[in-house]
Order: C-alpha cells, then structure tokens, then sequence
C-alpha cells in the first residue's frame, strides 16, 4: 500500500518538529517512510495512475514511479519531457501514459517521454481516453483538441464550444463527450 500526504500514519518530524512531506509505503509488515530528509522532492501530488503493481504519481517538478517495493524519481533530463506540474494522467495504448501537465501534453513510453508539439505551451485543463485510444484534450485558452490516429482537430468557440478554457471532459457510455469550461457552463458533443 503507498499512502501519500504530509501525515502519515507515522508521521516523520524535523529537528524542529515539523511534519514533512511524507510518502509511506506499506509493504504487509512496516512502514517504510520516505521524505524530504532522504529523497522526496515534493508534497504536492497532482496525480495518480496506476497500472497492475505499478503506481505514477505527478507533482509540481516531476514524477515518481512506484513498482516492486522500489520508488524512481523521474525528472525532465531522465524523461525528456518537460514535467512542470502534472496535472493529471490516464492509460493510452496498452503500456503507455499521456499526461496532461502545465505545459501541455506528453506520452511516456516505458521509461522515455515525448512533449506534443501540437499542444505544447498550453495548459491541459482535461483529458480523457476513449474507445481504440481516442484521445480528447482540453485546454486553457485553446479549446479542445480530439486525436484519432495521428492527426490533430482543434474546436474552439469559432466552432461552437462555449468557452476555449476546458477544465473537465467525460466520455459516457453513449459517446457523447461531456464539456466542462472554466468560465461557461458546459456543453455536449456527439462525435
């Protein structure tokens, strides 16, 4: 079990006696404790995915990876993908993440990373994976984005979207894709 958050339930202290950012990671007979003191570089998590025994967290400079009683750090230099917050993270294809970050999207492949050039310099406000890894991505200031394959359509407000700030999307069990905006209310569409 991995519980996130600054109180575990044996919280680690400072010299000061201050609560640290805290990771505890249960493995059926202790917890195992791990912090700023002796790697942990964030509080903020952000997201998490999980995937068979594998669990990806995103914070505000990285990521982590969770497998086998072992925690890795993932940085940009490690992943070639410009992290700065990862915001949120779904399952695309069978053995790869699409995250949606501060800065736009990027996929990781195993344990190698891609920025999309398409959305990059945006923030990704939603995203959702739908049947055969259709790929839905709203963003803050340039609506949506729907991926099929390998190409990229843009619908803003020019083509009836009530707002281009998207903060949330849903698929649901019809197909109709649910719209959430920052600013204006919510729409649906019928792909």
């Amino acid at each position: 079990m991995l519980l996130l958050g600054r109180r575990s339930p044996a919280t680690v202290k400072d010299r000061h006696a201050v609560p640290l950012p805290t990771i505890s990671i249960w493995d059926g007979k202790k917890i195992r404790n791990i912090t700023a003191q002796n790697g942990l570089r964030s509080e903020n998590v952000h997201s998490l995915f999980a995937r068979g025994d594998v669990v990806w967290a995103g914070t505000r400079q990285f990521m982590f990876r969770f497998e086998g009683g072992r925690l890795e750090f993932l940085d940009d230099e490690v992943m070639g993908v410009e992290f700065e917050t990862v915001n949120m993270m779904a399952g695309y294809k069978s053995d790869s993440l699409v995250l949606g970050t501060s800065t736009g999207l990027a996929f990781i492949d195993g344990r190698t990373g891609r920025d999309d050039p398409e959305i990059y310099g945006d923030q990704v406000g939603a995203l959702v994976v739908g049947k055969g890894n259709d790929l839905w991505v709203g963003t803050d200031t340039r609506g949506l984005f729907h991926r099929e394959g390998d190409r990229w359509v843009n619908l803003t407000t020019d083509h009836g979207l009530p707002s281009n700030n998207v903060s949330a999307l849903l698929l649901d069990r019809q197909g109709a894709l649910w719209i959430g905006t920052a600013d204006a209310g919510l729409a649906r569409y019928l792909p």
